[in-house]
């Protein structure tokens, strides 16, 4: 998978998704062909379409008789012939579950990528000479007597693989995935007008591109009634809104990538964390790639690099930049022990000694003031003391000059009794 970093200005839809598997395009290896060959072609598509039409007429010679013979059952039985019509063809109006594929069927698409790999097209095998080549095949007879072997197992499952990738794969240009918006909208316009033509139900979608570089134009399919309701409701035509749709979709692309890189980043720590603290026992530990051997692993005993996928650089989520790599790195870590997974393991003792004997020791980086005096520092806790007393002492002096003169503005307290003198007392008791 490719390393390289997404932009905003990459070319293609495959290109900003390398993380996505990639519809291979269709190419025709056929050389041009000469006035000869043409006339040649011409010649053998006549004959293939007189062959054609006199096998139309047969077919239609057996409708006629089956037609006939569901008739003379419908009326012995009692029963309309479209029922019967419908149970003999085992056909049905809804769409029912996909098949799974079969085994045969995968064999035999096997063998004919075999046989016509490199060929034109007019040079490939025919479907009978392929069956015969697979009855002839003795891997493939082994396969179909014991359908539940690891070959036959993992061929299902290439295939079943290469049917995803068809549906939900990334166009490998631009110009495919125009088409493909093409063809589907198509589709699905008409699905919708057959919708509402089953239910009544009215609806209408809007297709827009999704990036500044694509070239998917904007298109717009509903049932009656859709356009008026844009007007009527948006106030604008149903061009400016699509138009306004496609800048709102290009904007918001730009957002998306940046909220993305950062969740992923945050993931990846958060499970990298996470698996290092289970690992060693402890609420917290912190991870360290810059002294990675000397932190890590010379002191818990635990790596995590030799699960760590190949195609991502081994360093901290936040200097990564591609958000292809952080999904191979995030998925890798959620699924930590199934194939590819990456996960926290114990190195055995051998493994510690062999790499405490060829890992160097870690030199710290030099004082630039090396070999010259320095001062002596000074604390600042006496000089921080001394400055608090001299603020609460003046804070004191303040208030006691305040009190001091607030109580000369008052008339004198009377004295205790305790305090007048013999004298006194005598002056009292003459008065009295």
């Amino acid at each position: 998978m490719s390393s390289a970093q997404p932009s905003d200005t990459s070319a293609t839809h495959a290109s900003r998704n390398p993380h996505q598997p990639v519809i291979e395009p269709n190419r025709n290896p056929q050389p041009r062909k000469t006035r000869v060959e043409k006339l040649d072609i011409q010649i053998r598509r006549e004959q293939i379409r007189e062959k054609e039409n006199e096998m139309n007429k047969e077919i239609d010679m057996i409708l006629e008789e089956k037609n006939k013979k569901i008739a003379e059952v419908a009326e012995r039985f009692g029963k309309k012939p479209a029922a019967l019509q419908k149970l003999a063809d085992r056909t049905s109006t809804y769409c029912g579950q996909k098949r799974k594929s079969n085994l045969y069927n995968t064999l035999l698409k096997a063998k004919a990528q075999e046989l016509n790999e490199g060929k034109p097209k007019g040079e490939r095998a025919k479907r009978a000479e392929i069956h015969a080549a697979l009855l002839n095949d003795r891997d493939a007879q082994r396969m179909r007597d014991e359908p539940k072997s690891d070959d036959a197992k993992a061929l299902l499952a290439q295939h079943d693989t290469q049917r995803v990738v068809r549906k939900t794969g990334a166009r490998s240009s631009n110009k495919a995935a125009a088409q493909d918006a093409g063809r589907h909208m198509a589709k699905m316009g008409l699905a919708i007008d057959e919708f509402n033509a089953r239910t009544g139900v009215a609806s209408f979608m809007v297709m827009t591109c999704g990036h500044v570089n694509d070239t998917v134009m904007p298109a717009f399919a509903g049932t009656a009634g859709c356009m008026e309701f844009v007007q009527e409701q948006f106030g604008v035509p149903l061009p400016e809104m699509l138009r306004k749709y496609e800048v709102f979709e290009t904007n918001r692309d730009k957002d998306a990538h940046k909220n993305r890189l950062k969740s992923l980043r945050t993931a990846c720590k958060q499970k990298i964390s996470e698996g290092l603290c289970r690992i060693v026992g402890k609420k917290r530990v912190k991870m360290s790639y810059k002294n990675y051997t000397s932190d890590i692993q010379l002191r818990y005993g635990v790596q995590i690099n030799q699960s760590w996928p190949r195609s991502v650089r081994f360093s901290k989520p936040d200097s990564n930049s591609s958000i292809a790599e952080l999904e191979i790195l995030h998925k890798a870590l959620s699924e930590p022990d199934l194939e590819g997974g990456c996960k926290w393991v114990k190195l055995t003792q051998e493994e510690l000694t062999k790499l405490a004997e060829t890992t160097a020791p870690t030199k710290r980086k030099t004082r630039s003031d090396k070999d010259k005096k320095r001062k002596k520092r000074v604390s600042h806790s006496s000089d921080e003391e001394s400055d608090a007393s001299k603020e609460r002492a003046g804070k004191k002096t303040k208030t006691q000059k305040k009190k001091n003169s607030a109580q000369k503005q008052l008339p004198p307290a009377p004295k205790s009794r305790e305090v007048i003198s013999d004298s006194e007392e005598e002056e009292e008791e003459e008065e009295e």
